[in-house]
């Protein structure tokens, strides 16, 4: 359960007389031992529990009820006692007060920015902190913008996290991190979003068109106040269609990705005409199906429209099978390991691109020590 638990805290509390929700760090019974983990899905109609050390690479087997013996609420660590929730929302104030004296910074030199991914997007569509500590917050900057965003992170204490580059390209993602009183701060700055691979950004024309995507973000922005400061962000249409991407940059696993894509449909106004127009305009169709495929078969309650559905759906048979063969061997709510996530990211962009077989071959070959 690291880094939220390490091996010598000790469960203090348990509440068993409540149910369990999702995130909740459940005691269950595992291979006749008692085990925290956190619980990753739920399924109350079939008495179905999926739950998975945070850092673990696989689920446990599914579970049960009954096996829930109650709720982790308190530790113990280091003589204290310490609430769980509390843990989750030091991180939060963490990332907000740096978020804050970027903002202001950013706003002094007139540096556009967005946010894409993190707390305030969080926020945006649940209006709590995550019950979950997270890695990092993602920025989509301008290319103009980059040298100076990078001074500014700089001069508020950041150190750049340096990456032997794989291509004569420059990536499209840089990484900065900063070790504060409260938690450790990583902030990730993007010259256009993390839809595919960003250190090898060649194997990106794959993709329909980058520059469409990244241009349709920026043009659909809305303000959100916390805390007296106005941060960019996508508004709930556009942010359902970068959230279909970004699960697919993720090789549609990561089961706190499908939950906030749920969580967005559930409690947020989405303009479902403006969403298939984002989808169509820049020819992503192949990119988004999968994730519509993994909502039907775990969420099947989830209110989005039938004809939205349809309209997603491919008229190529061949893509609609291959998309349906593919999640049927996609367990979303594992991870992978580093090499397995490149390969699997490779594969996946290949078979789901829409570019000629040729134009694949080519760019697969043209940096072939890289890839």
């Amino acid at each position: 359960m690291l880094p939220l638990l390490s091996p010598t805290d000790l469960v203090w509390r348990v509440n068993s007389h409540i149910h369990p929700k999702l995130n909740d760090i459940v005691l269950i019974l595992l291979k006749d031992n008692m085990v925290a983990h956190r619980l990753v899905y739920l399924n109350h109609q079939r008495n179905y529990y999926l739950t998975k050390g945070d850092n673990n690479l696989h689920t446990d087997p599914p579970t049960t009820r009954s096996n829930i013996l109650g709720i982790v609420t308190h530790i113990k660590r280091n003589g204290k006692i310490i609430l769980l929730s509390h843990l989750y929302l030091t991180q939060s104030i963490a990332y907000i007060s740096e978020l804050s004296l970027l903002h202001r910074l950013f706003s002094k030199h007139r540096l556009p920015y967005l946010i894409l991914k993190g707390l305030p997007v969080h926020l945006f569509i649940t209006s709590l902190p995550p019950s979950r500590l997270y890695c990092d917050l993602d920025l989509l900057i301008k290319p103009k913008s980059l040298p100076l965003a990078c001074k500014l992170l700089m001069r508020l204490g950041f150190q750049e996290k340096i990456e032997p580059r794989l291509t004569p390209l420059p990536p499209t993602q840089y990484t900065f991190f900063k070790q504060t009183p409260l938690s450790p701060i990583i902030i990730d700055l993007h010259t256009e979003p993390a839809v595919s691979f960003t250190r090898l950004p060649h194997l990106n024309q794959l993709l329909p068109s980058l520059p469409k995507i990244t241009n349709l973000l920026w043009k659909n922005q809305v303000l959100f106040s916390q805390n007296q400061d106005q941060y960019p962000l996508l508004n709930h249409t556009t942010l359902l269609f970068f959230l279909f991407l970004h699960l697919y940059h993720h090789n549609f696993h990561g089961g706190h990705r499908l939950d906030l894509i749920c969580e967005l449909i559930k409690t947020q106004k989405i303009n479902w005409k403006q969403l298939v127009k984002q989808i169509n305009t820049t020819q992503t169709n192949n990119f988004v199906y999968p994730t519509l495929i993994l909502l039907h078969k775990y969420y099947p309650t989830l209110p989005i429209p039938p004809n939205f559905l349809s309209s997603m759906s491919s008229t190529n048979i061949l893509a609609n099978s291959l998309a349906s063969l593919l999640m049927f061997f996609i367990q979303p709510f594992n991870s992978l390991g580093k090499t397995r996530n490149r390969f699997l990211r490779l594969l996946l962009l290949t078979l789901l691109s829409p570019k000629p077989l040729h134009s694949k071959f080519f760019l697969l070959l043209k940096y072939p020590s890289s890839t």
